[in-house]
């Protein structure tokens, strides 16, 4: 499973920003989990709440697609430090053909 991992917190487009990533990844075959999908599932909590759920959902996970607006969250920062630190395999956005390119060669 591959995690999406960006800026939530202040980005209005937030939610097409991981739908498109979505999108990506399951042409690549890969099962996505989308954490800007947990407030349908569990509306108005917050923040601590959400972020706890996202480590539990990446620490399930063995890979996390990192989005390009990363570097102005505090939350995806902290989720890239954790992937790291879990030896996560780690994608960033702006590198999307390499993923492409490497879901190729495994096939």
């Amino acid at each position: 499973m591959i995690y999406i991992s960006g800026k939530i917190t202040n980005n209005p487009y937030y939610c097409e920003d991981f739908q498109k990533a979505e999108n990506w990844l399951k042409l690549c075959g890969k099962e996505v989990v989308n954490p800007a999908k947990l407030e349908e599932i569990y509306p108005n909590k917050n923040y601590k709440f959400y972020m706890l759920l996202a480590v539990k959902l990446l620490e399930q996970c063995d890979e996390i697609y990192v989005l390009k607006n990363y570097k102005t969250s505090i939350g995806a920062k902290a989720e890239l430090a954790l992937a790291k630190a879990l030896k996560i395999k780690i994608h960033f956005e702006n590198k999307q053909w390499k993923l492409k390119n490497q879901m190729k060669a495994e096939e």
